[in-house]
């Protein structure tokens, strides 16, 4: 499954899933000359904690040529790890990742917890200067089903002109309120 959501000149990737689809996302960026557009890279490297989806080559070239391209890359605590190749398990390996990944060349990175870390949900983004905590609640589930939801809502607030803080909390709130209406049951 190739996925490539574009608003108006930012683009965001969702499950790339082979190496070919990588390429294309990436030559297509770069052929446009979309450098002055957001664009989110959604780290979609595994399905679970012990389901990687991309083989080690397709991991290479997600490193190598779209990490670069990305404005803001995303990844749950398992996908950071196999990114970064450290075990992501409390807030000060989640640090660690971040900075591992950013050293692909990204402007940010975002690394999203997918299940209590010390005790609290929380998201950490890394800009090469420093560190930022995002605090949020707890989303009934499992995190990763509303990836694409917050990912979107990121870059659609990208997009009206917001700072990168200011997107992704709005799109915390956006996806946290989002969760209740589609978990309602229907009436018969």
């Amino acid at each position: 499954v190739l996925i490539l959501k574009m608003t108006g000149n930012n683009l965001k990737t969702g499950r790339l899933s082979r190496r070919a689809n990588i390429e294309v996302v990436a030559g297509h960026f770069e052929d446009e000359d979309l450098r002055e557009s957001d664009f989110i890279v959604d780290a979609c490297v595994d399905a679970g904690p012990d389901e990687p989806l991309l083989k080690s080559s397709a991991l290479s070239i997600l490193r190598i040529r779209l990490l670069p391209l990305a404005t803001l890359v995303i990844a749950y605590q398992s996908e950071a790890a196999r990114l970064a190749s450290i075990e992501v398990n409390d807030i000060t390996s989640m640090k660690e990742a971040a900075e591992a990944i950013h050293v692909y060349g990204s402007k940010a990175v975002l690394v999203r917890s997918d299940r209590e870390v010390d005790d609290e949900h929380i998201d950490i983004l890394y800009d090469g200067v420093g560190h930022q905590f995002l605090f949020r609640k707890e989303l009934p589930g499992d995190p990763r089903a509303t990836r694409d939801l917050f990912a979107s809502s990121v870059l659609a607030y990208l997009s009206q002109g917001l700072a990168l803080m200011e997107a992704i909390e709005l799109a915390q709130k956006f996806e946290a309120q989002g969760i209740p209406a589609r978990n309602q049951e229907r009436p018969a």
